[in-house]
């Protein structure tokens, strides 16, 4: 195998791990919203959160998925766009952690109770 087909089998590999990782967490968004607003449950608002974190994971992956296979295809040069992109969604991935740990501090701040289950604060 030359190296530019080699190069090429690997892009095409790593983009669709990062495709199928993109859609694992797309399917466990969609179960999440739909306990959300679906079924009665005592945690609907914990359920959108966590929806709402894997959707954005999911972005996340599918952004990767462009961007490693970008990439792969022009190594050794290094482009901006793969690197942009890989920025991105390495954001994307870790919104809703900054986001929980937003809630946690006015939890903390506000001297209230903070529920794992719930995702979410509630003042006593």
């Amino acid at each position: 195998m030359t190296h530019a087909r080699i190069q090429n089998v690997a892009s095409w590999i790593v983009s669709l791990e990062f495709l199928a990782l993109g859609l694992l967490y797309l399917n466990a968004a969609l179960f999440s919203a739909w306990m959300s607003g679906g079924p009665p449950n005592p945690y609907p608002h914990g359920w959108g959160r966590l929806a709402t974190g894997q959707l954005s994971t999911s972005v996340a992956s599918f952004v990767l998925a462009v961007a490693s296979y970008k990439l792969v295809i022009s190594l050794p040069a290094w482009r901006r766009a793969p690197i942009v992109l890989i920025v991105f969604a390495l954001f994307l991935a870790i919104a809703p952690y900054v986001d929980r740990a937003v809630l946690h501090e006015q939890c903390a701040s506000q001297k209230g109770e903070w529920s794992t289950l719930t995702l979410e604060f509630s003042i006593k």
